[in-house]
């Protein structure tokens, strides 16, 4: 495993630090996040459960742009599409952005990542995504699926468990003793007791995003389950079904 400070680890704030993405939001809409923190994230729950329809209420115009932002996405590897989403500045009318989640419903971007899983409909606007981000990136560089699924602990059962990680490996958390909780990303780099991870659902102050995140090892909850070696999920020969 690679110690001492990898390239560019040492230009990432730690995740307790400055609000990345509620800067490029407030940047991007001339508003101040820091004062009106329930616009971004599902932590920001509705007062009531809200239905499919409230959850799937988004307007022609963002399910056109989401079209637009998939559409932009790279085919080459799953970390070149996590870079691009974790890069994406793109805001909606209401200056959610479309790397984020959204208060009380469904971003559309989001939603499209479960398309690559078996959950036809997540059931509420604060199911882990992380999963399905990572099973949507891998689809789009036409590797085999992955699992299929939107549960992080689906990916324990894969092949080609690795001690020696390399960039963009893929990297399972379990989350305290559960079979199946945890998170799923993609691993960029290690500096002493914390790891670099790009991935989606990753909390970044008052939002969950696609970002990079600093995680200590080990945390508060989350512990390295295992790393995976990326080449193990081999693309196919031939054009394979793609996202």
């Amino acid at each position: 495993m690679a110690s001492g400070v990898v390239a560019g680890l040492a230009s990432v704030r730690s995740a307790t630090g400055a609000d990345w993405l509620g800067d490029a939001v407030s940047a991007a809409c001339t508003r101040n996040f820091s004062s009106s923190p329930s616009v971004l994230g599902p932590d920001f729950r509705p007062s009531s459960i809200p239905t499919v329809d409230a959850l799937r209420s988004f307007s022609p115009d963002e399910l056109q742009k989401a079209r637009t932002i998939m559409a932009r996405a790279p085919r080459t590897t799953p970390l070149a599409v996590m870079q691009y989403f974790a890069n994406l500045k793109d805001v909606n009318d209401q200056c959610e952005a479309y790397n984020a989640g959204w208060h009380g419903r469904w971003n559309p971007v989001i939603l499209k990542f479960f398309e690559a899983t078996d959950t036809p409909v997540p059931s509420d606007d604060n199911s882990f995504w992380c999963a399905a981000f990572l099973n949507w990136c891998l689809e789009r560089c036409g590797y085999r699926p992955g699992t299929r699924s939107s549960s992080s602990g689906t990916f324990r059962g894969l092949t080609g468990a690795t001690n020696s990680p390399r960039r963009g490996d893929i990297i399972v958390f379990r989350d305290g003793n559960s079979r199946c909780t945890g998170h799923v990303g993609l691993y960029l780099g290690r500096s002493g007791s914390q790891i670099l991870v790009i991935g989606g659902n990753q909390k970044q102050e008052k939002h969950y995003s696609v970002n990079q995140k600093l995680l200590p090892v080990p945390g508060t909850s989350l512990r390295v389950h295992s790393y995976l070696r990326l080449s193990a999920i081999r693309p196919p020969l031939s054009g394979g079904a793609r996202c």
